[in-house]
C-alpha cells in the first residue's frame, strides 16, 4: 500500500517540491477536514452558549 501511495502522491504532485509531495494527500485532506469540522462545531458551540 505505500508503495502504490507513494507513486500516486508523486504522481499527482506534478511541479510541487519534493517536501509536499512526500506527504500523502490522503492525510491532508483528512487534517483539512478535521480542522474544518473542529471550526464548525466551535463556532456552532459559541453560538448557542453565547
Amino acid at each position: 500500500m505505500r508503495r502504490e501511495a507513494k507513486g500516486a502522491a508523486h504522481a499527482r504532485a506534478g511541479n510541487m517540491p519534493p517536501a509536499s509531495s512526500a506527504v500523502a494527500p490522503r492525510i491532508i485532506v483528512r487534517l483539512f477536514i478535521m480542522w474544518f469540522i473542529g471550526m464548525w462545531f466551535i463556532g456552532a458551540s459559541l453560538q448557542a452558549f453565547a
